[in-house]
């Protein structure tokens, strides 16, 4: 096993478990969308949301609190309103601190995948680090970054994406129940 091949390992890992945290806002929304009956209604709702980016699903994902208001969920009594204003604020919370750690964790993702990664002879570094470049244009002007990566460093964007994916799940889950609730 050469020195690099741990580092590969932690951004596997990475990389599915920001893939898992994509497939959870994916799933969420369509559960949300679908009336469960698997009518053409539903398949199509599956195909589009399959579509998107995940910076689409972010974003639509971040209108549910402006879309499931006590306003817009009829309900009877005050004691049912009180009740589900705060389980819309619980949900609310949730979902955006969860949508803030996702959009963290996808910056780094694409930090980390769109760079140019330093390896071969001469190149290896201490076991779980590695070098890795950024080489941008902008404004005619030419920009070369060298950049250490560490196992550690990229096992903190593995935790920020399942915490994020933990998060969003709950308020999905969450809102979702509000939605089918006799209020």
């Amino acid at each position: 096993m050469r020195n690099h091949d741990p580092i590969f390992v932690a951004l596997g890992r990475m990389l599915v478990h920001f893939q898992s945290l994509e497939a959870t806002l994916r799933n969420g929304l369509t559960l949300l969308l679908h009336d469960g009956k698997n009518t053409p209604h539903d398949r199509l709702i599956s195909a589009y949301l399959s579509e998107l980016s995940f910076g689409s699903l972010s974003r639509l994902t971040s209108l549910l609190p402006s879309q499931f208001t006590s306003e817009s969920i009829a309900t009877e009594t005050v004691i049912g309103r009180e009740r589900l204003d705060a389980e819309l604020n619980d949900c609310q919370n949730k979902l955006y601190q969860g949508l803030k750690l996702a959009n963290e964790a996808e910056q780094r993702r694409n930090q980390l995948i769109h760079s140019t990664w330093l390896i071969g002879d001469g190149l290896e570094q201490s076991q779980g680090t590695l070098y890795r470049s950024k080489i941008k244009i902008k404004a005619q002007k030419l920009s070369i970054q060298f950049e250490q990566e560490t196992i550690a460093t990229i096992n903190e964007n593995t935790e920020k994406a399942k915490e994020a994916q933990s998060l969003l799940h709950i308020a999905l889950m969450d809102y979702r129940l509000i939605s089918n609730f006799k209020w």
